[in-house]
C-alpha cells in the first residue's frame, strides 16, 4: 500500500475494504469509523469508494508540518460497505 509503484491501482480500496467485510462479518461490528486528514484525498476518495461518509469535519484540529489541517471523521454500517 505505501509502495508508489502501486499507488492509484485500487489496492488500498481493496484492503480497506476486506478489512471492514471482516469487522462486519466476523466481529459482528454495528459501525465503523475512521479519520483522515483532509489534505489526504486518495484515502479519503478510498474510504467513500466503499461507502464511508464524512459525519464530521473538526477544523484546523491537526497541526501538520506547522499548519492546522481538518481532520475528517468517517463512518460507515454493515447495510453501506459496496463490494468491489
Amino acid at each position: 500500500v505505501g509502495d508508489r509503484n502501486y499507488w492509484g491501482r485500487g489496492v488500498a480500496t481493496d484492503v480497506l475494504r476486506s478489512v471492514c467485510a471482516y469487522a462486519f462479518d466476523v466481529q459482528n461490528a454495528r459501525k465503523l469509523t475512521a479519520g483522515a486528514m483532509a489534505p489526504n484525498v486518495a484515502v479519503i476518495k478510498a474510504f467513500k469508494r466503499i461507502g464511508f461518509s464524512e459525519e464530521a469535519r473538526l477544523r484546523k484540529q491537526l497541526l501538520v508540518f506547522g499548519d492546522y489541517v481538518d481532520h475528517i471523521l468517517m463512518g460507515c454500517f454493515r447495510d453501506e460497505l459496496k463490494n468491489g
